[in-house]
């Protein structure tokens, strides 16, 4: 009892060091939004010249975390149409644009940033302290009773933290839709599917049932495949392994599953780009090159 209150001590220190240098900085809030564009940048996905992407989009995203409740979660409900700035079309209304966004979550896309999913985990789950889960970083740190106090003052700032990581995954994943539908124009269904599914290596049971129904839905698959791009080439704290979440949970040392997801989108971004290049399809060839 006594090794785990000082060791819950240390690793409470680094949680809040951590909480300070990142969340409440705002240097680290800027560097955070602007340093995230490389992972675009290296994909070939290209803001304001690029294809399919959207910044605004990507803007209403970041809005609604910070003006509403999370719409990233089960329960967060989207602003108005007049905070979000649309509106004037049925396909950019408030509903279609939160039935995306709960689409791209359910994918993997959005809520996964390393730095800030790494200072929630490290007290309430690392330690086992509580079996509920804290609402923010900073009741992990300090408590339930201390946040109430104050915690409402902080969470807009987790919530521009985990912002700007979303902003440039919901980029990422519309500008690699539609590369993808591009690519595939003029092919048959049976190739597109075959691309699709990496040969039908990578795809669930429900999806390999409805294929052999006749019954997919290829826009369903492109999504699916974008999404597993996104999570292969960003930073995702859902893809961190067993391990190095363990190692997370020791109180010395800096960050851990940020640079390990450096190495592995790194090495998943050449790998992806050298596939590319080996496919027959002359469009798809284009998007390794220049990723």
């Amino acid at each position: 009892i006594v090794t785990k209150g000082i060791f819950g001590t240390f690793l409470k220190g680094k949680a809040i060091s951590q909480y300070g240098k990142t969340v409440l900085s705002p240097i680290t809030q800027v560097r955070n939004f602007t340093t995230a564009v490389s992972f675009a940048l290296a994909n070939g996905n290209m803001p304001m010249v690029g294809r399919g992407g959207s910044l605004k989009d990507s803007a209403r995203l970041v809005f609604s975390n910070v003006y509403s409740a999370n719409p990233t979660s089960a329960t967060g409900k989207i602003v108005g149409n007049k905070m979000l700035g649309i509106g004037k079309t049925p396909e950019t209304s408030a509903d279609a644009i939160y039935a995306d966004l709960m689409d791209a979550n359910r994918r993997g896309v959005l809520g996964t940033q390393a730095e800030l999913r790494e200072i929630q985990d490290s007290l309430m789950k690392g330690l086992d302290i509580s079996g509920r889960d804290p609402r923010s970083g900073f009741e992990a740190i300090v408590g339930e009773n201390v946040a109430k106090k104050v915690g409402k003052k902080l969470k807009p700032f987790e919530d521009i933290y985990q912002g700007s990581d979303d902003f440039w995954k919901y980029f990422n994943y519309n500008a690699e839709q539609a590369k993808i539908k591009h690519a595939l124009e003029g092919s048959s269904d049976v190739d597109k599917i075959a691309y699709l599914t990496k040969n039908g290596a990578d795809m669930d049971i429900a999806t390999r049932e409805a294929l052999r129904r006749g019954e997919y839905d290829l826009d369903d698959l492109i999504k699916n495949r974008a999404a597993q791009i996104v999570r292969d080439t960003v930073p995702n704290y859902n893809a961190v392994p067993e391990g190095i979440k363990m190692l997370r949970r020791t109180p010395f040392g800096n960050f851990i599953a940020f640079p390990y997801e450096i190495m592995r989108t790194g090495s998943n971004t050449i790998a992806i780009g050298l596939d590319e290049l080996m496919s027959t399809n002359a469009e798809i060839q284009k998007i390794g090159m220049r990723r």
